[in-house]
């Protein structure tokens, strides 16, 4: 029986990769930056042995007043989505947690909030490099729970112990403090190995096409969707009801000017232009574009060569939330894109004047489009 050494840079280590998949999910630098500043300077202080743990008073106080904060800004639709801003909060109410741990439920808690922000992470981006890192994080968290179930037990054992710590045998105490490490790295790889075969078996063997929805009595019944959708079916046909969610802030200027919310704007998402018979549903015809890398904040001309772009202005400042679609909204006659993010690629298609993004965004996009608000046609290629 000894102190579990290995537990709390582990530990350290899977609230790093927490933060940094959170920060690189939802591309929020500076937050990333405070943390690592803060995680840093909490670690320095327990490992000079000047760390005091902090009232429990004052840090319930300080998470009732973020809290409140993070609410009201939910409400206020402020800073970003829902899921954004909770996840924000996961991060500080983890930073408020280091500053009082005391005993072994104050760790658990650091656990189910980091592998939390995980989650909110995966939901916020599609993107392969978090992917990795969640990947990563999956094991490593294991390992770590692991040791966190030997502390508990050994902090159980030393609390049991009647005989004086000074009077243990040397010998045994080093030697698991020499082949500890190593089992518990041998236990971690076998659980792993068994947690990856179980899932290759469910991936390969339960139906995921038409046997798929065998349970489906059993599942909650997702609203119907209503408003825009990507294609139009004659076959099932569902109630529509009023839905007053906000789906996404516009801002519009015409030759530079505000344009007030009294007139009405008419945006294209996608057009329906090619009847399936066989499926009897109306949905777009495919057609050939090339995709376009966004760069945060660069302007995008969308047609090569440039068209004659004379005539009135209308800039659009775009908030789209999650509409479950690729389609990007925009007036008529678009020319010219501006992220305010990277984003991966845009597709642009010149027949109808639609943009959609390569891959089906998980949160809000934010974007501006400067059209003309009537049809452009291309100048004729030389």
């Amino acid at each position: 029986m000894y102190d579990i050494r290995q537990f709390k840079p582990a530990l350290y280590l899977v609230l790093l990769l927490g933060i940094t998949g959170f920060a690189l999910a939802v591309e929020t630098p500076a937050m990333w930056v405070l943390a690592v500043a803060v995680i840093g300077v909490q670690a320095w202080l327990v490992n000079t042995g000047r760390f005091r743990p902090l009232p429990r008073v004052i840090a319930n106080l300080i998470t009732l007043a973020a809290l409140l904060y993070t609410f009201q800004a939910i409400r206020g639709n402020a800073g970003g989505t829902p899921i954004i801003l909770i996840g924000q909060f996961l991060v500080f109410l983890q930073l408020v947690k280091l500053f009082e741990l005391r005993a072994n439920r104050d760790y658990a808690q650091l656990l189910v909030l980091s592998l939390l922000l995980m989650v909110a992470g995966a939901i916020s981006t599609p993107s392969l490099t978090f992917g990795v890192l969640l990947v990563a994080y999956l094991f490593i968290s294991l390992y770590v729970c692991l040791l966190f179930h030997l502390k508990i037990e050994n902090d159980h054992a030393l609390a049991a112990q009647t005989l004086p710590r000074e009077r243990l045998n040397e010998a045994t105490v080093k030697q698991d403090q020499r082949y500890l490490p190593r089992s518990m790295r041998k236990l971690a790889g076998l659980v792993s190995f068994a947690a990856i075969a179980m899932a290759i078996l469910v991936f390969l063997f339960f139906p995921r096409g038409t046997g798929a929805g065998m349970f489906g009595q059993l599942q909650l019944q997702r609203p119907a969707m209503t408003g825009f959708s990507d294609q139009v079916s004659f076959t099932s046909i569902t109630n529509i009801s009023q839905n007053n969610e906000i789906v996404a802030n516009i801002q519009v200027w015409k030759n530079d000017r505000l344009v007030e919310g009294t007139e009405t704007l008419l945006l294209r998402g996608r057009t329906l232009d090619h009847y399936d018979r066989d499926l009897q549903k109306w949905e777009s015809d495919p057609r050939k574009t090339d995709r376009i890398d966004t760069i945060a904040g660069v302007e995008i001309d969308l047609y090569h060569p440039p068209v004659n772009t004379s005539g009135d202005q209308y800039r659009q400042r775009i908030s789209l939330r999650y509409t479950g679609t690729q389609a990007l909204f925009a007036l008529a006659g678009p020319y010219r894109f501006i992220p305010a993010r990277s984003a991966g690629k845009i597709e642009f298609f010149p027949e109808d004047e639609t943009l959609f993004t390569a891959e089906q965004p998980a949160a809000r996009y934010d974007y501006e489009v400067i059209s003309r608000n009537v049809s452009i046609q291309p100048n004729p290629v030389q």
